[in-house]
C-alpha cells in the first residue's frame, strides 16, 4: 500500500473485472427462477404473500430474461438518436427511439405491475 489508506481504483487490472462483454448468457433465462438469493429474500419479506405474488414474479422474470433482455441488447446496438432538423431544414429537437425500445416499452406496460387492476389482486 502506498500512501493513501484505500489504493484508487483505477488500474486496468482491477478495472478488468467490470468488463461487461464478459456477462453473457442472461437472455432467454428466466431471471427469478435463476436467482436463488432473490427467491429467498421475496420469500422472506413477502411472508404469507408469497404464494400469490410468486406467479407473478415468475411470469416477470420470464418476461425480464426473454423479450426485455433481447430488445435491450438491440438497443445498446442500435441506440436512440437525436433528429434535430426534418427534411425540411425545420428545428424538430426530437429524440428518436429504436423500434427495440418501443417492443420493451409496449411489452411492460401490458404485463404492468403498477397498474390499478393489478393493486386491486394484490390486497
Amino acid at each position: 500500500m502506498g500512501r493513501y489508506l484505500i489504493e484508487p481504483f483505477d488500474g486496468s487490472d482491477r478495472s478488468d473485472r467490470y468488463a461487461t462483454e464478459r456477462y453473457q448468457g442472461a437472455a432467454g433465462r428466466n431471471w427469478w427462477s435463476c436467482d436463488p438469493t432473490l427467491r429467498l429474500l421475496m420469500r422472506r419479506h413477502l411472508g404469507d404473500g408469497f404464494t400469490w405474488a410468486e406467479p407473478h414474479l415468475e411470469r416477470l422474470g420470464a418476461l425480464m430474461g426473454g423479450l426485455i433482455a433481447e430488445c435491450a441488447e438491440e438497443t445498446d446496438r442500435n441506440p436512440p438518436r437525436l433528429e434535430k432538423y426534418d427534411k425540411w431544414g425545420r428545428d424538430v429537437s426530437q429524440v428518436v427511439m429504436p423500434p427495440s425500445f418501443q417492443a420493451a416499452r409496449a411489452a411492460l406496460m401490458a404485463d404492468n405491475f403498477s397498474s390499478p387492476a393489478f393493486a386491486d389482486e394484490a390486497r
